[in-house]
């Protein structure tokens, strides 16, 4: 939390020879790091920050449990929502 902005970032390993030219087998990506950035305040409630407002809210000092709690609430219903949606 307390970053400058909201932000997730993707690192993975890839192949690259550097000497000679062997192709290992098998999954080079079982190995991932997911790294997330939280701002000190809350993003709009948009899709693309949904999992940032919830860990925000989690774990915000500013928020008391109420609040805390509609904000878990809100998120889990609009991702029921978008997956029910699109099985129908």
């Amino acid at each position: 939390m307390n970053m400058s902005q909201n932000c997730m970032n993707y690192i993975h390993f890839t192949q690259e020879s550097v000497v000679g030219t062997y192709q290992w087998k098998g999954d080079i990506d079982l190995a991932n790091i997911v790294l997330i950035g939280l701002a000190e305040d809350l993003p709009e409630k948009e899709e693309k920050y949904e999992l940032h407002r919830l860990l925000g809210a989690l774990l915000s000092a500013k928020l008391d449990v109420d609040e805390k709690f509609d904000i878990i609430i809100q998120t889990k219903l609009s991702y029921i929502k978008a997956v029910l949606k699109n099985r129908y």
